[in-house]
């Protein structure tokens, strides 16, 4: 027969790795916990990192617009002052032929 201490003693080596593991237990529920918090707040900052860039492009493309505007802009103008030079050439033209 197994003597009463030898039981005993089997009974609270369980007790303590029943206990230890219990210990574990909430400490890695803890460290779960903890790290689902640090995931759902890394989201959100990837989520407000994807808006920030999305909105960088947006304006990236509105400065790139304006500047190509711009500098049509100031093509034409140029084209325009060319037009006016040669139209005040022809009508000087004009007018020696009239004369």
């Amino acid at each position: 027969m197994v003597s009463e201490v030898s039981l005993s003693g089997r009974i609270d080596s369980i007790q303590s790795m029943v206990e230890k593991m219990i210990e574990m237990h909430e400490t890695q529920k803890l460290k779960n916990d903890q790290l689902k918090k640090e995931n759902t707040e890394l989201f959100d900052q990837l989520e407000e990192s994807k808006r920030l860039n999305q909105s960088l492009e947006e304006k990236n493309k509105t400065i790139k617009l304006a500047q190509s505007l711009s500098e049509t802009s100031e093509g034409s103008h140029e084209m325009k002052l060319k037009i006016n030079e040669y139209v005040r050439e022809i009508d000087k033209c004009i007018s020696f032929l009239n004369k």
